[in-house]
């Protein structure tokens, strides 16, 4: 089983290489199936708004195209630290994927205190959670509810829904897709034979854009290619489109023998430790884990050994076990991972080596233009 769904992983990834093959021509073929009954869906919603409910509050969604980490969460943080310091009162909704409260609903903070753990809030809110202290968070697989929730308890101006673009049910006010920079719609086919969510055409409904990973290159290029493709190269020109990039950070380091983080937590206010030249052992489960790779090499790490495991994952003792003895065998002087993978195994273990925390946050160019944007937005939403 774990070796077909790794053949399917690699099939929905590939640019064209194993095409013709009999688990692609499979995978294909639910494709069109997929396809098919979401442009059905689409038209639904299009010829009943009304099934689309209407929150008392301003609703702004953060949302992507495909399966994976394009960075909705740095994203969504970064929203919810913009609108307060502007003097919003702001609560988040998500699904709380992976988490048991996502079928029965949860406040996983209330703005004071952390309510749910990990395993009930799921890894993403959870994380959220843990970097903004003084925002209310709310998960159910029903944000209609979760957002009647949130207003219920908390009052937002401005609700922030998390990976919210496929979300029908709820009518947003402003909708934010964030696009990966050199793979805007991934392989160009739909789950399960490539990694779109739905049809190219739906980025229509975007309000603004934001191609993340966008570095110092011409980002705009695959994406506008990919545009003119689909006949959609009009549609680029009046869209707000900004360029983003992923900054990795040391969050934290547990040091030996520590279950809990604490001992001391990196900022940018003081001066951390430097992980350059530091041989480490690194493991992680997110949806990218090549890019963590990447990340811990612009730290300065030098990788002796590394684990990756599935998006996430539930780490279990004996996954414990195999990535500290391998980090051994590769006489690693510290082990790393990601600040979400930490959300799901915080004080599981006690670490016989450093275990060195990376975050990411996001960066956008012309960062002043993106925020009187959005603030102009919610005025216009709120007069």
């Amino acid at each position: 089983m774990e070796l077909l769904k790794k053949k399917i992983e690699s099939i929905m990834n590939d640019n064209g290489m194993q095409k013709g093959i009999p688990t692609e021509r499979f995978l294909m073929g639910l494709s069109h199936c997929y396809g098919s009954m979401m442009k059905i869906r689409d038209r639904f919603f299009q010829k009943h708004p009304e099934r689309s409910r209407r929150l008392p509050c301003m609703v702004i969604s953060v949302g992507n195209i495909t399966v994976g980490g394009t960075g909705k969460t740095p994203m969504t943080v970064y929203l919810a630290k913009m609108l307060m310091d502007a003097g919003y009162r702001i609560a988040i909704v998500s699904r709380g994927y992976g988490g048991k409260a996502s079928k029965t609903g949860g406040i996983v903070c209330d703005g004071k205190k952390i309510l749910l753990p990990t395993h009930m809030a799921g890894d993403e809110p959870y994380m959220m959670a843990k970097q903004l202290h003084d925002v209310p968070i709310v998960v159910w697989s029903n944000r209609y509810q979760a957002g009647i929730l949130a207003i219920e308890k908390f009052s937002p101006d401005i609700l922030l829904l998390d990976d919210g673009f496929q979300h029908r049910k709820l009518k947003r006010d402003l909708d934010i897709l964030l696009l990966d920079a050199n793979h805007p719609f991934g392989n160009g086919h739909l789950l399960p034979r490539g990694t779109l969510r739905e049809p190219v055409a739906m980025i229509q409904r975007a309000d603004i854009m934001i191609l993340t990973r966008a570095g110092s290159s011409a980002p705009e290029k695959p994406l506008l290619k990919q545009l003119s493709k689909n006949g959609l190269e009009s549609f680029a020109e009046h869209t707000p489109l900004f360029l983003s990039s992923h900054k990795p950070y040391l969050h934290s380091i547990i040091p030996c023998g520590d279950r809990e983080i604490g001992r001391y937590t990196i900022s940018s206010q003081n001066d951390p430790p430097s992980l350059a030249e530091k041989s480490v052992f690194a493991f992680s489960g997110i949806a990218r884990n090549y890019d963590f790779r990447e990340s811990a090499v612009s730290l300065g790490c030098r990788i002796s050994g590394y684990l990756e495991f599935p998006d996430h994952h539930e780490y279990s003792d004996s996954d414990f076990s195999g990535i500290v003895q391998a980090a051994r065998e590769n006489n690693a002087e510290m082990i790393i991972t990601t600040e979400k993978d930490y959300s799901r195994i915080a004080g599981f273990i006690q670490w016989p080596l450093p275990l060195a925390v990376i975050g990411v946050s996001i960066l956008i160019q012309e960062d002043g233009a993106f925020q009187n944007l959005i603030l102009k937005k919610i005025q216009h939403h709120l007069s």
